[in-house]
């Protein structure tokens, strides 16, 4: 999960701050993230959907940021027997941030995570 993450803290780095009002969202879509399998090694899969939205203050500091992505694994990732949850806590630029990932016997893959 800590790479998902990587590559979400990532997508937040790549956000330009905008002329935007004070705590206008700022999303950002595409495709491309990383996906964990049964033994938590994460590949690159280049078709995985994501969707972020970040807000920023005047000075363009983060006030919350939230991330989701769907993909599937890859040719060598192992799958799981059965669903694995993973709860997922961590600091991003000073905001607390919560989330999970589940990866499917099938090799579905998705992660979510909210701060702020």
């Amino acid at each position: 999960m800590y790479k998902a993450m990587i590559a979400a803290v990532g997508l937040l780095v790549a956000f330009p701050v905008q002329a935007k009002p004070v705590q206008a969202a700022m999303p950002e879509s595409g495709s491309g993230c990383y996906v964990g399998d049964a033994n938590e090694l994460y590949f690159y899969d280049i078709a995985c959907a994501y969707h972020a939205v970040s807000k920023v203050d005047a000075n363009g500091h983060l006030l919350s940021f939230t991330y989701q992505d769907k993909g599937q694994l890859q040719t060598g990732q192992v799958a799981p027997k059965r669903a694995i949850h993973r709860d997922v806590i961590l600091t991003l630029d000073g905001l607390a941030c919560s989330g999970d990932e589940v990866v499917t016997p099938s090799g579905q893959y998705s992660s979510n995570l909210r701060c702020g």
